[in-house]
């Protein structure tokens, strides 16, 4: 809700709390015109009423709007809710009256059935030996039982009517009659309470309406920008932009959403099919996902591609605030499912060291090509097995550019608002400028922190699992490497995996060096993962796996 409309209606429950408090029903009675209430009144057979009685040989303020009595016909009568009484006794003393219902005087047969209760508010049941009386009617089992009750016993009940007590006083008023005051109603009052009451529910109807209406501004605003920004990207790329679909496309291939493929923080993977029978995988952003800016990003930076090892972009769609993109389909899914052999539902699908070492290559070769080989360089902020998709070959392909950052290439230091990322794989530089500037090596932590998930098995980001030194999962991957051992606790190991899980090791803790100038860049990762293993050195130890206690603190932007 905008800031201005709170002192609005703060304002007007002011004014309705003030009213109600300095202008009650039952007033201190020190005008004038209530002298005229201070005699005490007959109904019929009732004798010295006050309030809050009243009736009509009286002014209305003398007494409360719910107690007036009919005095015609000799009969006094009140009517309590929508019913109707006799009134037989009254007692201002014990604040008690008598009354029996209109409809039933001399008959057990009312020429209508009508339900009714009194009003709790002002009234109350005064229990006597008779408390309740039930007649039936129309009954169709004729039979009689034996009883001393006689037809003129009930009438007789009930023209005897029930006992009620009655409050219509409050506190100021009991003070009043106590100091030999008088008390009455000023029917004006509520009328005031009841105009003000809706003034305040048309300001704040009009206040809600506005905003409801900024909102929907704001966001045909929005929308009229988003459609702006795919026009002018389609327009800029020509014929190299890949192809719009509409809304009802997507919907049409992916069979309605019906086959998922996975779940992320802002959006859902579908399995679909193109009219030409070729499969794919429908990325559908949630509707609450940022402005467009992150779509339009992934779109930009995905189409500026054209490698291998990089997922491919076969199309996209954008209507209003429903946001959709089409890729190539990747038949053993992400890298994640087969490098970790705890809590996960793929416990059997462990890949052969040659295989791992091959996907580690071609992941750096895809960075590498991200950082050289385009004219603008791609940064990919959110390198992690999750946004590692293997084909049906295990061939990986980098994919998920949400968080891509464009630069040239001669820029050297990037200028970034936030943080970009996921806890675990976030280079420190991002989360703390005083570890240097973010750079394409802040890509190259994290490769190195994805290697090192290859090598040992497990993820290196573990809420279970303590922080400390000891248990820090780069400093137990740094101890095996000092210790000459692989990564991994499971299956027997020959000399050549022994050799290859060790240089994965050696280049991945040269990967994570917390000083961004220490990290070798990706083509010389490349180099150093193609080259021979007694050529590497052993990294110095990063300064954050010896650390005791807690970790450098980071966050996630995905």
């Amino acid at each position: 809700m905008h800031p201005h409309l709170f002192p609005t209606i703060t304002l007007s429950l002011m004014i309705v709390t003030i009213t109600l408090i300095h202008f009650p029903t039952s007033l201190l009675a020190d005008n004038e015109r209530y002298l005229t209430c201070e005699a005490p009144f007959n109904c019929s057979n009732l004798v010295n009423l006050s309030y809050p009685f009243w009736a009509s040989n009286r002014p209305n303020y003398c007494g409360h709007p719910s107690f007036q009595l009919d005095c015609s016909n000799n009969v006094p009568r009140i009517n309590i809710t929508t019913m109707n009484y006799r009134v037989l006794e009254i007692n201002n003393s014990l604040q008690t009256l008598k009354v029996a219902r209109t409809d039933y005087l001399d008959t057990m047969c009312p020429a209508a059935l009508v339900n009714t209760t009194i009003d709790n508010n002002l009234f109350s049941y005064i229990t006597s030996d008779d408390t309740n009386l039930t007649l039936y009617y129309n009954c169709l089992l004729q039979s009689a039982v034996p009883t001393a009750i006689t037809h003129d016993t009930v009438i007789a009940a009930i023209d005897s009517g029930f006992m009620l007590g009655w409050n219509a006083s409050d506190s100021q008023c009991d003070t009043c009659l106590k100091a030999g005051g008088l008390c009455g109603s000023d029917p004006t009052t509520s009328i005031v309470a009841v105009m003000l009451g809706i003034i305040v529910v048309c300001i704040i109807i009009c206040c809600l309406k506005r905003e409801q209406l900024s909102k929907a501004l704001i966001f045909r605003r929005t929308t009229r920008k988003n459609d702006e920004n795919i026009k002018a990207f389609i327009l800029n790329y020509g014929s190299l932009a890949p192809k719009h679909y509409s809304y009802s496309e997507i919907k049409k291939m992916t069979n309605s959403f019906i086959n998922k493929l996975g779940q992320g923080g802002y959006s859902s993977v579908y399995k679909g099919k193109l009219p030409n029978g070729k499969l794919v995988a429908v990325k559908v952003l949630s509707e609450s996902k940022g402005n467009g800016e992150d779509f339009i990003n992934e779109v930009a930076s995905i189409s500026r591609t054209s490698h291998v090892n990089i997922v491919t972009l076969l199309g996209f769609s954008c209507e209003k605030n429903k946001r959709a993109l089409i890729y190539e389909f990747m038949p053993n899914g992400s890298l994640d499912k087969f490098i970790y052999h705890r809590d996960s539902s793929a416990t059997n699908c462990h890949l052969e060291w040659k295989t791992l070492y091959k996907i580690a290559v071609d992941i750096a070769r895809g960075l590498e090509y991200l950082h050289r080989g385009c004219s603008t360089r791609i940064l990919h902020f959110d390198i992690k097995p999750q946004n590692i998709l293997l084909d049906e070959d295990f061939n990986p392909k980098i994919s998920d550019f949400g968080l891509a950052k464009l630069c040239q290439r001669k820029d050297s230091i990037v200028s970034m608002l936030g943080m970009r990322g996921t806890v675990g794989y976030i280079a420190p530089e991002v989360f703390r400028r005083n570890f240097g500037g973010v750079s394409h090596k802040s890509n190259v932590y994290s490769f190195g922190m994805l290697v090192l998930e290859m090598v040992g098995g497990r993820k290196n980001f573990d809420n279970g699992v303590s922080n400390s030194g000891e248990k820090y999962f780069p400093d137990w991957i740094y101890k095996d490497l000092e210790l000459g051992m692989g990564g991994r606790t499971y299956g027997v190991m020959t000399v050549e995996e022994q050799e290859t899980t060790r240089k994965m090791i050696l280049v991945s803790s040269w990967c994570i060096q917390i000083n961004p100038s220490d990290q070798p860049s990706m083509n010389k990762v490349v180099e150093m993962l193609e080259g021979t293993l007694h050529s590497l050195q052993i990294p110095p130890k990063p300064f954050l796996c010896s650390r005791k206690g807690s970790l450098v603190d980071s966050s996630t932007t995905t």
